[in-house]
């Protein structure tokens, strides 16, 4: 077959004769009596010449194939074997799994086992199938730091704890695939923080700068406003006093259940899988919260959890409490905002010491050892300054009202 050595003019590739056309570095166009017409590449590998075919014509344009050529020849002189290189990254893409099909099973089997509730695992799920959406496709081995800049990047600063939780998931999986052999352990993996995405992503508002902090009713206000509560008899009329009085989060009142409580010696233990911090809170109860307690429980709501939801074995809504606050009694205020209330009433009105205040929040401070010793002397602290809130906040007096059953 004779061998032709020339630059290759695009306009001709289609009418040249039988043989080997050279383009320079290594590319040449093999044209046979059949009419076929691909692409080799010729390049020295252990003192010897090699050929690798690199597609046709009608697959690979000259420009395309120029590239490819360059490519071959960069790995030979730099010491990579191109044949090999190419088994691997044909086995590579083979045998590795898309982003979406890796990304959910390890989301099932890592993220989703240390998540509490419904509400944080549709984030995570979130995380995967809205905000990661321009990756499902991609093999996973195919996925690097600039795709997952890519996806950081639109949201950085306009979703700031939507994107810090899609960046730790996505470090999860990609931490993950290395595990399993789909990406080179010894690579970076391209979703870390430190060394790595720091460097590429701008910096994010300060927290609660695009938020706002949550809207608080001012201590002053309380006793008016707990006589305005306790003339409404719903369900979430009761359950906002009990978060008031025990300043919890919403979502540990939400899951208060009839297990957790020992009316008899004033306590309600919250296990930690509920809580904030994960761990585990015991909180006191006060005689108004105790006797209010006491008529949910002779009223028969439900046998499991003390504020039921609509369906049996479950618990009402995380937004019941708001809608009572702002629909039903037209307050500017968030629930959250009454923790604000409290921390505020305690530092200008009592000689309650800062950390008392904080430990009734559950913002626990100290080490291990440090809160094991201090946990009995605090319980009675704690106790007196809730026992002091329930009287500031029943200072006016308004109707019993019987509850609805």
């Amino acid at each position: 077959m004779a061998r032709i050595s020339q630059g290759l003019n695009p306009a001709e590739l289609q009418s040249l004769p039988d043989g080997e056309h050279c383009d320079g570095g290594g590319l040449y166009l093999r044209v046979t009596g059949m009419g076929g017409r691909s692409w080799i590449v010729k390049y020295q590998w252990a003192k010897k010449q090699e050929k690798m075919g690199i597609g046709s014509l009608a697959d690979v344009g000259l420009a395309a194939a120029r590239k490819k050529a360059r490519e071959i020849r960069n790995q030979a002189r730099d010491g990579i074997n191109p044949k090999l290189m190419r088994e691997q990254v044909s086995a590579s893409a083979r045998s590795a799994p898309s982003f979406k099909e890796f990304a959910a099973t390890i989301l099932e089997q890592k993220i989703i086992e240390g998540l509490k509730g419904d509400k944080s695992k549709a984030k995570a799920w979130r995380c995967i199938n809205v905000y990661c959406a321009s990756l499902h496709k991609l093999p996973i081995d195919q996925i690097g730091v600039d795709e997952v800049e890519n996806v950081l990047k639109p949201i950085w600063r306009s979703k700031p704890s939507a994107a810090r939780e899609t960046r730790r998931h996505l470090q999860t999986v990609f931490g993950a695939a290395k595990a399993r052999g789909h990406l080179d352990r010894n690579a970076i993996n391209p979703a870390t923080w430190e060394d790595n995405l720091k460097h590429l992503l701008p910096k994010q508002p300060k927290a609660g700068s695009l938020r706002g902090k949550h809207k608080a009713l001012p201590y002053q206000d309380m006793p008016d406003f707990m006589v305005d509560l306790r003339n409404l008899t719903a369900q979430s009329a009761k359950m906002l006093e009990v978060c008031i009085l025990t300043c919890v989060r919403t979502i540990e009142v939400v899951q208060m259940q009839w297990a957790q409580l020992d009316l008899k010696k004033g306590r309600w233990v919250i296990p930690g899988k509920v809580m904030k911090n994960t761990l585990e809170a015991d909180v006191p109860l006060t005689d108004t919260v105790i006797a209010l307690l006491r008529e949910i429980q002779d009223a028969g709501w439900d046998d499991t959890y003390v504020f039921p939801g609509l369906k049996a074995g479950t618990t009402c809504s995380n937004n019941t409490m708001l809608k009572l606050l702002k629909v039903d009694m037209g307050r500017n205020a968030t629930v959250h905002g009454f923790r604000s209330t409290f921390r505020t009433w305690g530092q200008n009105e009592t000689a309650i010491e800062r950390e008392v205040l904080e430990y009734c929040l559950h913002h626990i401070e100290g080490g291990a050892a440090e809160l094991a010793y201090a946990r009995g002397d605090v319980w009675e602290k704690r106790k007196a300054a809730l026992k002091a809130w329930e009287t500031f906040c029943n200072r006016k007096k308004g109707p019993k009202l019987k509850l609805v059953a």
